[in-house]
């Protein structure tokens, strides 16, 4: 195993070992992935990081959550003829929805859509995470399916995380072919050249520098050779990855799909910032799938280090008032 995935490995195994140590937030977890409770609640009143609080309407669910999609039109992924940053989603056993991140409110960006320059959505420095991590960012989540992070996940899931890969990776295609008035299509990006007034203020301007990209030799060639001329490279950088328990924001299982070659300087100050809180922001899809099955983590999850003898709790959870 090389130094990197060994460091992932770590982290993984650290992340399982800091959630599964809370055995009362572990089962609340437990039974609400079984479907028995439909609320992560313990203790009363405490819910798990990335999950309303619970004096919320829908307190004890995460936002991505079936209920709160449904019930609460503020959060709700829409499609953009409504408004929202949805590009697909599926049905069947293992239906997922594939949407552009939003969210944005600290200025005009379209349908709230995350920004894609830190000088809008980053301007101090600690709000990285405000920005999408690249051009044609996909987020992927289960619809029916809950799962609350990969480290709560075990080798069955693994038809779900390639399914979440799967879609991502064909809606991350979609907005890379899509046309110049898709919004957040790579074709739409290259237009980009507005003035548009933050609510501090200042005004900024939409279009796109080579100092906005990690690496921007992608993203000059586009402009001075066309798209055929790196469609090929964009492509074969695409990538899936998760984040990992506390580099998560939201508590329900989702991916992240992009193209690697038009990763932003967000992207990279996200990693920074999770480093020095102690975790890792990325883990990718191979990886998640290798660690679910590994020794160290199955001994986490099986509660084989100590555990034993440990009283858990049952919190009953209501149905919340839906409309």
């Amino acid at each position: 195993m090389g130094s990197s995935q060994s460091m992932q490995k770590d982290n993984f195994v650290n992340q399982a070992n800091k959630f599964y140590s809370n055995k009362s937030q572990s089962y609340s977890v437990e039974l609400w992935q079984q479907g028995e409770n439909d609320k992560i609640i313990y203790d009363e009143t405490i819910t798990p990081q990335g999950v309303l609080s619970h004096t919320h309407e829908f307190g004890g669910m995460p936002v991505f959550q079936k209920e709160v999609q449904e019930g609460w039109d503020m959060v709700k992924v829409k499609t953009p003829e409504d408004g929202g940053t949805r590009i697909m989603d599926t049905d069947g056993d293992l239906a997922v929805m594939a949407f552009m991140p939003a969210g944005f409110r600290d200025g005009p960006t379209p349908n709230k859509i995350n920004p894609f320059r830190e000088e809008i959505g980053n301007p101090v420095g600690d709000t990285p995470n405000k920005c999408a991590a690249s051009l044609c960012h996909v987020v992927t989540t289960p619809i029916n399916i809950k799962r609350y992070n990969t480290i709560t996940c075990d080798s069955s899931d693994i038809p779900l995380l390639n399914e979440l890969d799967r879609i991502g990776k064909e809606a991350c295609i979609t907005l890379i072919n899509g046309k110049d008035d898709m919004i957040g299509s790579l074709r739409w990006h290259l237009k980009q050249d507005d003035k548009i007034t933050m609510k501090d203020g200042r005004e900024v301007n939409t279009k796109l520098l080579d100092t906005d990209f990690v690496d921007s030799r992608t993203f000059i060639k586009l402009q001075s050779d066309g798209f055929d001329s790196v469609i090929d490279e964009i492509i074969h950088s695409i990538e899936t990855t998760f984040h990992v328990g506390e580099s998560a924001s939201v508590g329900y299982l989702h991916s992240h799909t992009r193209p690697t070659c038009f990763d932003l300087t967000s992207r990279e100050n996200m990693d920074k910032q999770a480093s020095e809180n102690g975790y890792v922001k990325e883990t990718l899809l191979k990886d998640v799938v290798d660690f679910i099955v590994c020794e160290e983590f199955m001994k986490v999850k099986e509660g084989d280090e100590g555990n034993e003898g440990d009283e858990l709790v049952r919190t009953k959870t209501a149905p919340p008032k839906i409309g």
